[in-house]
């Protein structure tokens, strides 16, 4: 039977001394990680006592982070990450939503707050440590998240063990990963991008690089140094790292794959990522939350395709099968689906619905049946009776060579009904016009789609996850009119 945590005493025991973790200060042979990890599962278990719970993880070290997660887990327990970064009052909204019974901590202030809190010190077992792993159903929840979308309030969600094993095998097939990889993925372990490859990495018996903070200089020199074949992450970091690698004429041959996550990695970006990066298979890739993985492309292709095991439909208004090229919803098949929302039958259902999963996403599919995403159904822009995905506007903009970041979005008007307009973030040299963005556009997508005016917007709000804020950047563009006109 195959659960989150199984491989790791068979890892122990097979390479005992294999780098497990590796962080910038310090780093956990497979032998290290498998007795911390059975150490917190007796202390826990002594703490606690064995019912089942809930656990947050509020723990900023990766190495602790990790084999809390794994002993909560292996316990046959429910994690639950915490981003040391929170507010009181983000903090105080993710226990209301999900109600966990503790809380591991490594800020002292808390612990003194709540008497559910434990200090991650307080966690040690004097005893004789033995193999603890309770059995476990696969269809059982071990993982419990918050959705980071570029708008909306975040929802609890969770995912069970089988969900997560068939994402790794599904993660191997596609992008050949083993157990001899070296693979890094920054940014904390709260983030679910790289949680979750770190904990299939683990799972793999391979070697994972961490790093908390996202330092450009020390992750190239990590990557050199290290040997590291496989990074795993977002566009923007992407992008840092060219501009550091070229900035001091750097070329590494030691990266094989390059998985990148999130909507905006432009075909000039991989082009020059293969400049640098000139052995590296690219893979961008398309999931979400509630869905996992479900569709890549690899290198410069345009269109994406299913992951092994996925099948995608596209169905218009009527749930009748959209034509070639018809602009439909998206809805997904596979086993790698999340169990649901937290307390939300009703908004569950949205997603889980009869004929298929979707989160409003919307695309169409070519006559090869390559699937192309346009944008969400929810930002959907109305102009002059048309439908305009404020999305596929963004992906053009970003395109152009004087453009650093944009977003697209409604005006009221009375003429449109909703005017489509833009703001944008300029290279400083850029002189670019509304006329000269216009033409640019002209041959890219159709006129009633092209940004009619570019509106100033002095600052771009990004989600930890690093996209940008739709949400909390409009806010600010409603802010910054409400005081002009004061």
């Amino acid at each position: 039977m195959t659960y989150i945590g199984s491989t790791l005493r068979e890892h122990s025991l097979h390479q005992p001394d294999k780098q497990a973790v590796v962080s910038e200060e310090k780093s956990m042979t497979y032998k290290e990680m498998y007795g911390l990890v059975e150490n917190y599962q007796q202390a826990l278990l002594k703490y606690t006592g064995e019912q089942e719970k809930r656990i947050g993880i509020q723990v900023e070290d990766s190495l602790s982070f990790l084999a809390l997660f794994f002993a909560i887990v292996r316990n046959g327990w429910q994690a639950m990450p915490i981003d040391s970064k929170w507010t009181k009052e983000e903090l105080n909204d993710a226990n209301e939503i999900a109600s966990p019974d503790y809380i591991i901590t490594d800020c002292v202030g808390n612990i003194e707050e709540k008497d559910y809190f434990i200090g991650v010190n307080q966690l040690f077992n004097n005893g004789e440590v033995g193999d603890v792993t309770a059995t476990k159903d696969p269809m059982t929840d071990f993982y419990v998240g918050f959705t980071s979308g570029s708008s909306g309030k975040p929802k609890g969600f969770t995912r069970s063990h089988k969900s997560w094993t068939e994402s790794f095998s599904v993660c191997e097939e596609t992008f050949h990963l083993t157990k001899d990889d070296t693979i890094m993925s920054p940014g904390p372990l709260c983030h679910s991008l790289s949680l979750f490859t770190a904990v299939h990495t683990l799972q793999m018996g391979a070697t994972l690089h961490v790093a908390e903070t996202f330092n450009r200089t020390s992750l190239v020199e990590r990557i050199h140094t290290e040997g590291i074949n496989t990074f795993v992450g977002v566009p923007t970091m992407v992008e840092a790292l060219l501009e550091e690698c070229q900035s001091h004429s750097l070329q590494y041959s030691c990266i094989q794959n390059l998985i990148i996550s999130g909507a905006g990695w432009s075909s000039a970006s991989k082009e020059k990522t293969l400049s640098v990066f000139p052995y590296a298979s690219l893979f961008e890739y398309y999931g979400a939350s509630e869905l996992s993985f479900v569709m890549y492309k690899k290198d410069l292709e345009n269109g994406h395709r299913p992951f092994p095991d996925v099948s995608i439909r596209i169905l218009d208004e009527h749930f009748h099968e959209a034509k070639i090229g018809e602009v439909g919803k998206v809805f997904v098949t596979s086993h790698m689906l999340y169990s649901g929302y937290l307390d939300q039958e009703e908004e569950t259902q949205k997603v889980l619905t009869a004929h298929g999963a979707t989160v409003g996403d919307v695309g169409y599919k070519n006559e090869l049946g390559e699937v192309f995403l346009v944008g969400r159904e929810s930002n959907m822009i109305k102009s002059g009776g048309l439908k305009v995905y404020p999305e596929e506007v963004e992906a053009i903009l970003q395109t152009h060579p004087d453009i650093v970041e944009s977003i697209v979005y409604p005006v009221e008007d009375r003429y449109w009904g909703e005017m489509v307009v833009c703001s944008l973030q300029m290279k400083n040299h850029s002189s670019l016009t509304m006329e000269g963005l216009k033409q640019f556009c002209k041959a890219k997508i159709a006129d009633y789609k092209i940004p009619k005016q570019i509106v100033p917007l002095p600052t771009f709000h990004y989600t930890k996850s690093g996209k940008i804020d739709r949400n909390a950047t409009l806010e600010g563009r409603t802010s910054q009119l409400r005081r002009e006109t004061e």
